[in-house]
């Protein structure tokens, strides 16, 4: 039985996971992935004018930066975002902007930094289930075999999984409903200050 994960999130690190994930594991693995907006992109989101298709505003991260690190640690990563026209050098002045590490540089994304986010889910391969507003998740035991069953708002059933990848911001960890909170009890060492 082929093994199912449950990508929670369809920002930056979610569509990273989904397409390593996939170039790794081809098809040995099923990936979902649940976002609870109606559009892909999390904090690398775009706005579009409705009357001006040519027309956007990035509201979440406006530029990229790549310090010489990166650039070398990430290559294949900036290759491909530039070779598609995803990303272009910035080729104007950042107002703010503190002193950055010698030899970094910084791209935009000319059509929307949210095609970042798109690029890599196509690529992936893996469909997004929008407006799947995680809420709950349990752990099922059947067989001495463990799955993690993972329900949703307006869902009247869990769905079981293998692996859940949680890639939204913390806060929303918190609210979840279910055996989590005894799983995150383990996971974290709480102690008197």
């Amino acid at each position: 039985m082929i093994p199912r994960v449950l990508i929670v999130g369809a920002g930056l690190t979610g569509a990273t996971t989904a397409l390593l994930l996939q170039r790794e594991l081809q098809q040995r693995v099923s990936i979902a992935i649940w976002e609870t907006a109606r559009g892909s992109g999390g904090r690398m989101n775009t706005n579009r004018s409705n009357s001006n298709p040519k027309a956007s505003a990035d509201l979440g991260a406006q530029y990229i930066s790549c310090s010489p690190a990166y650039a070398t640690l990430h290559a294949e990563f900036y290759d491909e975002l530039l070779t598609n026209d995803i990303l272009k050098p910035c080729s104007v002045i950042i107002e703010g902007l503190k002193e950055p590490e010698p030899g970094t540089k910084h791209y935009i994304a000319p059509s929307g930094i949210n095609l970042i986010v798109k690029f890599y889910l196509q690529q992936s391969g893996v469909t997004v289930d929008h407006n799947r507003n995680l809420n709950t998740i349990d752990v099922q035991v059947h067989d001495d075999v463990e799955s993690i069953l993972a329900g949703y708002k307006s869902g009247d059933k869990k769905t079981p999984y293998d692996v859940v990848l949680l890639t939204q911001p913390v806060p929303k960890l918190f609210q979840l409903e279910g055996g989590i909170h005894s799983i995150l009890s383990k996971i974290f060492i709480h102690t008197d200050l």
